[in-house]
């Protein structure tokens, strides 16, 4: 079991765990493996606790290290109260799961939410104030019912009582599932984002370790998720010619954060080449200006108007060859004699931010 996944972290487990138990999981046993992963286990809740851990069960009985755990949550101590499957898993995968998809609390939210609807779909479905299309029909359903209930067999009241509870056991799990489906999206949606980010801060690293001779340096990637590569490119079908421009301005991992903006220029007939344009250990605004500035003479358009320019290059293309599909970059024409005159094209991301 690698170490330091479960570091700065002081957990108190609330004992007896049904799942730790039929897994033959010990109180010493997961002692050992939260020690080993670099965190602490606790006999009782005090206020460097960062987790409680707790089956449902323990936690609707309420017991003193889950009331104290709730009493300290209420006076804004971080701390995450998580059933044991978030424990089980983090210890089972050495990886450190995300606590709130474990959240006892959240999970009460969802409940609530659940009745929520459940007595919503009941009223529609009782005529109480759902559906609307046909008000008299429930107005009379309503008079019908309060002038008949008090003659009803005790057995055929019973049975309609019975019915009814059934339909409404029926839509809480349906409605359950939907949320327990919603959640499942969820998860793995933030965590297939969460690998691609970790793998792109990985690649972009290497990459700065290669361009820049720097471990202290990334992609800069902005605010809405946009990460500053951009590749730039000019083909000649003809002539059998391509050329590529990848244009990168890379942020350092250290605060407070520098920068450095890098221009690799490769393509046929042509020896790669790497270009420092913003050098390292410049600010922002210097980086970002050398980034545009390039992009303007490479491309002959600004970058702020780069998404425009993209979309009437393709309705261009399309309407002066006729053409229902096509790549702008694929399909440039080539009437100019002089390859390295021409400029090169930009194509935004197909899907996900544009910067």
């Amino acid at each position: 079991m690698p170490n330091g996944f479960l570091k700065n972290t002081a957990i108190a487990v609330v004992w007896p765990i049904d799942e730790f138990t039929e897994a033959g999981w010990t109180k010493q046993k997961v002692e050992s493996w939260i020690t080993k992963a670099g965190g602490r286990m606790l006999s009782k809740f005090t206020n460097k606790t960062t987790h409680v851990v707790c089956d449902e069960k323990r936690w609707k009985m309420r017991g003193e290290v889950v009331r104290e755990a709730i009493k300290a949550r209420e006076a804004n101590q971080r701390l995450r109260i998580v059933s044991s499957e978030w424990l089980e898993k983090t210890l089972r995968d050495s990886k450190r799961e995300k606590e709130q998809f474990y959240s006892w609390e959240k999970k009460d939210r969802d409940a609530r939410e659940v009745q929520k609807k459940v007595d919503q779909e009941m009223k529609k479905k009782e005529g109480g104030g759902g559906s609307v299309s046909n008000p008299q029909a429930h107005i009379l359903a309503d008079v019908f019912m309060e002038h008949t209930e008090q003659y009803l067999d005790p057995k055929e009241k019973s049975k309609i009582e019975a019915m009814a509870t059934k339909d409404r056991e029926a839509i809480r799990k349906k409605l359950e599932e939907e949320v327990r489906t919603k959640q499942e999206k969820e998860h793995d949606e933030k965590r297939r984002k969460t690998e691609e980010e970790k793998a792109l801060m990985k690649r972009g690293s290497k990459k700065a370790k290669n361009v820049l001779f720097s471990d202290n340096h990334h992609i800069l990637k902005d605010c809405t998720g946009f990460s500053y590569e951009v590749v730039l490119t000019k083909v000649d079908f003809k002539l059998n010619r391509n050329e590529r421009c990848t244009l990168t301005i890379y942020e350092s991992n250290t605060q407070p954060e520098t920068y450095a903006t890098n221009l690799h220029h490769a393509g046929t007939f042509r020896v790669p080449s790497i270009n420092i344009i913003a050098a390292i250990g410049c600010n922002y605004h210097t980086a970002l200006h050398a980034f545009k500035k390039i992009f303007h003479e490479k491309t002959g358009v600004e970058w702020d108007h780069r998404i425009e320019f993209a979309d009437f290059k393709l309705k261009q293309d399309k309407r002066n060859r006729g053409q229902s599909t096509g790549s702008p970059a694929l399909t440039e024409p080539t009437n100019d004699p002089d390859f390295n005159k021409r400029t090169f094209f930009y194509q935004p991301p197909a899907y996900g931010t544009k910067g």
